[in-house]
């Protein structure tokens, strides 16, 4: 099974993306709300008083301000920051970061990386979309596994692949998988992939999924040998 492009709209995500907004939404305008109306009462709050109910405006106006900013990220980039890079040692670097979250959730990671593997590209966006793609690969790990990542130069292409030994993807909803607020998950955003592909076709490359019957999920990342 292959996943690359994504169907026609789907009233079931919608539905989800309503509720989601409207439940991250609402709750920190609820809280903003109770707050200023502190400010209405005859006898005005005093400093300290005063400064804890600001304090609790300032951080319900950050949750609502880092969604959006989530969401508009994800399906909006900016042009890419294009730079000289080793992506070798820039995945090399990233992986190591994950070391102890792997080592926690009882994941062993199976690097196969070329070495001296040079290119232009936008350093922040590649490292998000491995982030992404890690986040959703332990995920579907729940009690442990194995995850596989392969760096790789080809005449055409640098390939990443990253396969994990999960329980995969539903065989009736694979094809949503880039679709924003998809998500198999409850309380999950359903961003990760969408930001995934959208930032590869951004750096000209490109993101798909494969799975075979009984075997976790793979992702294949394929960027321009001059990015």
């Amino acid at each position: 099974m292959i996943v690359e492009n994504a169907p026609g709209p789907d009233l079931s995500l919608m539905k989800k993306m309503i509720n989601m907004l409207a439940h991250d939404i609402k709750n920190p305008l609820s809280n903003i709300l109770l707050s200023a109306a502190q400010f209405k009462l005859d006898s005005l709050p005093d400093k300290e008083d005063t400064s804890f109910y600001i304090d609790i405006i300032e951080k319900n106006c950050a949750k609502i301000n880092n969604l959006l900013t989530v969401i508009l990220d994800s399906i909006y980039m900016d042009d890419p920051d294009l730079q000289d890079c080793n992506l070798t040692s820039l995945l090399e670097d990233s992986l190591q970061l994950e070391e102890t979250r792997l080592q926690e959730k009882n994941i062993i990671l199976h690097a196969d990386i070329e070495r001296g593997i040079h290119t232009r590209i936008d350093t922040a966006m590649i490292k998000s979309v491995w982030s992404c793609l890690i986040d959703n690969a332990v995920e579907a790990m729940p009690v442990g596994g194995q995850l596989y990542i392969h760096l790789y130069r080809q005449a055409e292409c640098i390939s990443i692949v990253l396969r994990d030994t999960g329980a995969g993807m539903v065989d009736t909803l694979p094809g949503q998988a880039f679709m924003p607020f998809f998500s198999t998950k409850e309380r999950h955003k359903g961003l990760g992939l969408t930001y995934a592909k959208n930032a590869m076709e951004t750096l000209q490359g490109s993101v798909r999924l494969e799975q075979l019957p009984g075997e976790g999920l793979t992702a294949i990342l394929t960027l321009p040998p001059h990015s």
